[in-house]
């Protein structure tokens, strides 16, 4: 016996959609294929007249994030418990967030600051870039390896920053050297890399021009 069955609906496959039956075990799918009358279920869901597609993967969100455009203040875009509702009317059943690592902080440090805001309060499941900025220490590139065997493989870059500098504000910008440094641990260790990759100087040039 399955614990969920899944019929009548049109399911869409790599293959092509058909009108297969899902059975669930667990929190797997144990089975996708021919209609069998007399498999049995807890629960089943009769999907006759609708699409049946996988769970939608987002991967770049900002949730529970510092709004940097006002750095005198402490205001945050919405959280997991608030945003991830929505995530999962919608069929987002997996979201991946970011977690910044910056010179006053280090890379478990940051992790674990951002697994605490997210525990049992998002309603799908979730993982997280980590976004590395400023003049980090060396040693904290050294860390890397550990976040990827911890199961946090995707890391991000900037080129510049994002926003004009402020005392407030801390640092997006990696300089090019820390860049092929963090480059080559995340290959060394299986990891990925995404570099946000724009010219600072044109960049603070137009904040300076549209100022004018």
């Amino acid at each position: 016996m399955f614990d969920l069955l899944i019929r009548g609906g049109d399911v869409v496959m790599p293959e092509g959609t058909g009108k297969w039956t899902i059975a669930v075990q667990g929190e797997r799918i144990a089975r996708i294929g021919e209609d069998e009358p007399s498999a049995e279920a807890v629960r089943i869901i009769d999907a006759t007249g609708m699409i049946v597609v996988p769970g939608g993967v987002e991967p770049h969100t900002h949730l529970a994030s510092l709004v940097g455009m006002h750095p005198n203040g402490r205001e945050f875009t919405l959280g997991p418990e608030e945003d991830t509702v929505g995530m999962a009317c919608g069929g987002t059943t997996t979201h991946i967030d970011f977690c910044f690592v910056h010179p006053a902080t280090d890379i478990p440090t940051a992790l674990a600051r951002r697994k605490a805001r997210w525990r049992d309060q998002s309603y799908v499941d979730y993982s997280f870039h980590i976004a590395l900025g400023g003049a980090l220490p060396l040693k904290v590139f050294e860390q890397m390896g550990d976040a990827i065997a911890e199961g946090f493989p995707s890391f991000k870059v900037f080129t510049n920053e994002v926003l004009p500098p402020h005392p407030k504000r801390q640092p997006f910008r990696l300089d090019f050297g820390r860049i092929q440094y963090a480059m080559e641990r995340a290959a060394r260790n299986g990891g990925i890399m995404v570099v946000h990759a724009e010219d600072d100087d044109l960049v603070q040039f137009n904040y300076e021009r549209f100022r004018e």
